[in-house]
């Protein structure tokens, strides 16, 4: 329960953030720059899909069917390649004025920027979308985004979370997290052991009820909402507000510490030593965890084997010759970092797309 000196800080901390016109003009900026890429990024898939070809001008999924109903003529084509490429241009205007002006905002300078897996967009989106400045606790944030409760839809019938801003954290984030190897990955590796482990051990019923897919749900959401638990306290800690207990340490008497694996302090104002060393725990543990869910997996019957597992694993599909089937996460990780095909610490552009 919020206590009277709780609400007392958090009205004169408001009070003095809304006054701050260079805030506002700043986060204003922000905003513009999130709903402009939203909406530029959107008319250019639209464009895409309707004139059967990329900015690149490749060929999209659609294009053979469309082709059959509408019939073009090369110069159309070439004009449609350029067109594509002026709007695609537009959305890396926006987003370069948007890197620009988010490393202006203490909460992306002082914590974002260091999360590996967030990138400006993402971070953008962040910013803009949540306003913790405006409630008490961190469960608000679950409900507003969509990662807890009952989000499902009915037609006619205006949802009651952030659609936009759950399709980014639970759509893109979360991808962003397990390609980058975040330290947020351990989240969905430790949550997706513990759903494994219940499914060899569960009864018929219960595994025609969770299958993998669910599982690899239930285990993102979960990564989602660790971050966003850290990201409350960060912002609220940096902006001056103070940081209202969690149902666990307001009923239950724990004490927060951050997360099992995650903290605030884990990327405030984090030197570079520092995050080295982080990021080679990190690794070594994600290794574990590979190899655990892999083991998993296999006991549970979704593959007869490991080269049968990683069938679909990206970097096997692109160098078949290698024959890393079995290789371990470490050693792909240390062939790509070799040949010059290593995301690096945010990766390539793993938010932006």
């Amino acid at each position: 329960m919020v206590t009277a000196q709780e609400i007392k800080a958090q009205e004169m901390a408001f009070a003095k953030l809304e006054a701050d016109e260079n805030y506002q003009m700043l986060i204003g900026d922000i905003r513009s720059c999130v709903n402009n890429i939203k909406v530029t990024q959107t008319n250019r898939i639209r464009s895409a899909n309707r004139l059967q070809q990329k900015a690149d001008g490749t060929a999209t999924k659609n294009a053979s069917a469309v082709a059959k109903i509408i019939k073009t003529s090369e110069s159309f084509r070439k004009f449609a390649t350029d067109l594509l490429k002026k709007i695609l241009g537009v959305e890396d205007e926006f987003e370069k004025y948007l890197k620009k002006i988010i490393k202006k905002h203490p909460v992306y300078s002082d914590w974002l920027s260091n999360v590996t897996g967030v990138g400006p967009a993402l971070a953008g989106t962040i910013l803009s979308e949540f306003r913790p400045e405006r409630i008490y606790y961190v469960g608000q944030m679950f409900s507003y985004s969509g990662i807890i409760g009952d989000t499902s839809r009915k037609q006619g019938v205006k949802a009651n979370y952030n659609t936009f801003l759950k399709s980014r954290l639970l759509g893109v984030l979360g991808d962003s997290f397990l390609k980058g190897e975040s330290e947020y990955a351990i989240y969905y590796y430790q949550y997706m052991v513990r759903k494994l482990t219940m499914f060899l051990n569960g009864d018929e019923e219960y595994r025609k009820a969770n299958p993998l897919a669910r599982m690899n749900r239930q285990s993102v959401r979960w990564m989602v909402q660790r971050f966003v638990k850290d990201y409350y306290v960060a912002w609220r800690t940096i902006m001056g507000f103070p940081n209202i207990k969690s149902y666990e340490e307001e009923k239950l008497g724990m004490v927060h510490c951050g997360n099992e694996w995650t903290s605030f302090e884990t990327y405030y104002r984090v030197d570079k030593a520092t995050m080295k060393k982080n990021r080679k725990i990190t690794l070594a543990k994600l290794d574990e965890f590979h190899q655990k869910v892999d083991e998993l997996k296999i006991a549970c019957g979704f593959a007869k084997n490991l080269a049968e597992l990683r069938e679909t694993n990206p970097f096997i599909k692109k160098h078949p010759e290698l024959g890393a089937e079995t290789w371990t996460y470490a050693e792909m990780r240390k062939w790509k970092e070799d040949h010059g095909e290593g995301r690096g610490r945010k990766g390539k552009k793993s938010d932006e797309e």
